[in-house]
């Protein structure tokens, strides 16, 4: 029997995905999803300096979404004045909700083609949005779960990369 998806993710997101063994399993965690009992954290690179932690709250396609955003790291970059990597908690599930509130924010996901500034993306690189880290409770044993995996290269490249020719630009 083959793993059955409980939940998706936006084509362009990579990252961690829940699956179950049985269509018990699958249904409890789908209820779980509903009811928000699954906490998730993004991880994202965003355009623009985020020093301060914060949350947004709008309607998307007539429904309410919620999203928290921290600051993790932030470089100088020649090409946005400032990259930041930060953790992104969606309490909603809406489509392409993180996107959508980086972007009102004026910190649009690096590499989103859809929300973000026209032409400032990174050849080949995707976006840079992928789902870390997954809390839920097991669906038959009722065990705390947490699953995390590390950023994908990519973000680490990236913010390296560009520290390192904003300081080869500026002598410093």
């Amino acid at each position: 029997k083959s793993p059955m998806p409980v939940h998706r993710l936006d084509a362009a997101t990579g990252g961690l995905v829940i699956a179950a063994k049985c269509r018990r399993a699958q249904v409890v965690l789908g209820q779980r999803f509903e009811t928000r009992e699954v906490k998730k954290r993004y991880r994202a690179v965003v355009q623009g300096l985020v020093t301060d932690a914060g949350r947004v709250t709008s309607q998307i396609d007539g429904r309410d979404s919620d999203t928290e955003f921290m600051p993790v790291r932030h470089v100088p970059s020649i090409k946005n004045e400032y990259l930041t990597l930060v953790d992104l908690f969606p309490h909603t599930g809406r489509m392409h909700q993180l996107r959508r509130h980086m972007s009102g924010l004026g910190h649009a996901i690096a590499g989103d083609t859809l929300y973000g500034e026209k032409g400032n993306v990174y050849k080949g690189k995707g976006l840079f949005l992928a789902a870390v880290e997954l809390w839920f409770a097991h669906p038959v044993t009722g065990v705390p779960v947490n699953v995390k995996i590390n950023d994908p290269h990519k973000f680490g490249s990236l913010l390296d990369r560009e520290e390192r020719r904003w300081h080869r630009l500026h002598g410093s």
